[in-house]
């Protein structure tokens, strides 16, 4: 498949070995808006982009309410953070579904079995102790990054995704560890 970068201000093929520039593997020419395509490092974020990480970073809002209640307050919210925890690793694990499904993961079987096994594993977290509950979080959400990496490496994940991914997965362990030694 032909690989095409979209700029700040403009759309350009990158020309693959014994093929012209723009055109698919019959020699037809593709139209620009059905190309596939990957931000350049240089280009300014597009909407979907910021809208992502806005999200994401919001996303992380009740494990920081959770861990203050645990210093400030008598940690009643906890056993709310172990269940928002659960339904965000099994959101993430959806997402590692669409990936499957859309056929942008070379092994597409084990990332359906493995996002499986981690929801059901979120599940558990949820009903543990928190302080067990809240380790398994943390480990959970490091291995659903790691899928992320591979995801990412494999051409599914395009690189502000991965970046959001890691950042926000090291965010979210380093408060369900700390809330685990603290429950």
């Amino acid at each position: 498949m032909d690989s095409y970068t979209a700029g700040a201000i403009f759309i350009s093929p990158t020309k693959s070995p014994g093929r012209p520039a723009g055109s698919d593997r019959n020699g037809g020419t593709r139209r620009i808006r059905d190309m596939p395509y990957q931000t350049t490092a240089h280009a300014a974020p597009d909407a979907t982009t910021r809208l992502a990480w806005t999200l994401a970073s919001a996303g992380v809002l009740p494990f920081l309410a959770g861990l203050a209640d645990l210093v400030l307050g008598d940690g009643a919210w906890t056993a709310y953070v172990q269940v928002y925890a659960a339904v965000i690793a099994s959101f993430i694990c959806g997402i590692h579904w669409g990936a499957a499904l859309l056929g942008k993961e070379a092994r597409p079987v084990m990332l359906l079995i493995a996002s499986n096994v981690a929801a059901l594993l979120a599940w558990v977290a949820a009903l543990a102790p928190a302080s067990t509950g809240f380790f398994i979080f943390a480990a959970l959400f490091l291995g659903l990054a790691w899928i992320d990496g591979q995801l990412h490496r494999s051409g599914a994940w395009p690189a502000w995704f991965w970046l959001l991914r890691l950042t926000i997965s090291a965010i979210v362990a380093t408060i369900c560890l700390l809330i685990g030694v603290m429950a």
